[in-house]
């Protein structure tokens, strides 16, 4: 679960860098500027043997996101066919 945690402190970085640069700061508050191109918001692709936790870990990523308050609204496209949930 470290490791997880880890994981979701960078991607939220990422989305941080990215909302100042959509919204024309140049600098995130407590970061260096360390070059010049525009940040994009992180696109995260999660590939692995069956049965090796990928959608958990996705899951788990995607409410630690939306539970940060930031209003950020995550995608998570599941492309397993095998996986089909019908939600109501």
């Amino acid at each position: 679960m470290q490791t997880y945690g880890n994981l979701h402190v960078v991607l939220e970085k990422m989305r941080v860098r990215s909302l100042f640069t959509l919204s024309g700061s140049s600098l995130a508050p407590g970061e260096s500027q360390t070059n010049d191109k525009p940040s994009d918001p992180p696109r995260v692709l999660v590939i692995g043997p069956a049965n090796s936790g990928k959608t958990v870990l996705c899951k788990i990523l995607v409410n630690y996101c939306v539970r940060m308050g930031q209003g950020w609204s995550p995608v998570l496209v599941n492309l397993d066919p095998n996986d089909v949930r019908i939600h109501n």
